[in-house]
């Protein structure tokens, strides 16, 4: 997990020197301070337009129609979750396990997912492929050693009660902590039996804005 979390905080890291050194040299540009160059050019007509510089794209998926106030906001919420990995880090490389992450949050979700995988593979001596996932929808269970907490996650038509999901006409519903868990598949058909055991596939979206 360390790893992940490395890479994630280079990548903020790495995208917040850039924004930040942009937004300068546009106030320099302002203040007459600076000439203007092709690519000042550009990201000013960009911002001013309410359009996301492509160079502030590259780093991770954005929306469709996204503004460049709404990235912004987001960007810092982001940056706001390495800070809070960097503290925990600088005490405990181990309480990394323990972060509660905002999944969505995360400059490569799909990189957590498999580090997570890899970390509890590694933790119990067992193989990738004897790997299932679960998600635990219970704030009140604890996480165990095979547990990774997650924040910020929503059911759009849908409610979660006691780890069951019912179709319901509300929009929208924030989903209390949620807990991704690894187990080794066949142990948990030697215990639950394959007549019991229920396997559903449901759709994941990125973003409020399901397009992407």
């Amino acid at each position: 997990m360390f790893r992940l979390y490395i890479s994630q905080v280079n990548t903020g890291v790495k995208l917040l020197k850039i924004v930040r050194r942009d937004l300068v040299d546009v106030v320099s540009v302002c203040e007459i301070k600076i000439k203007q160059t092709n690519y000042l050019r550009t990201l000013i007509s960009d911002l001013v337009k309410g359009i996301i510089p492509n160079v502030w794209k590259r780093y991770y998926t954005v929306p469709p129609g996204l503004t460049v106030l709404q990235w912004v906001t987001d960007f810092g919420q982001r940056i706001e979750q390495m800070q809070k990995v960097s503290t925990a880090a600088s005490k405990d490389t181990k309480a990394l396990k323990d972060i509660h992450v905002w999944l969505g949050g995360l400059f490569s979700p799909e990189a957590y997912v498999t580090a997570s995988r890899q970390y509890v593979a590694q933790q119990n001596h067992w193989s990738l492929e004897e790997l299932h996932l679960e998600i635990i929808v219970n704030p009140n269970l604890p996480l165990d050693g095979n547990s990774f907490g997650l924040t910020g996650l929503n059911a759009i038509g849908a409610n979660v009660e006691g780890n069951k999901v019912t179709i319901t006409s509300e929009v929208l519903r924030k989903l209390p902590l949620t807990s991704l868990h690894w187990v080794k598949f066949w142990c948990q058909i030697k215990e639950e039996g394959m007549q019991n055991l229920e396997l559903l596939s449901e759709l994941k979206y990125l973003s409020l804005l399901k397009n992407y």
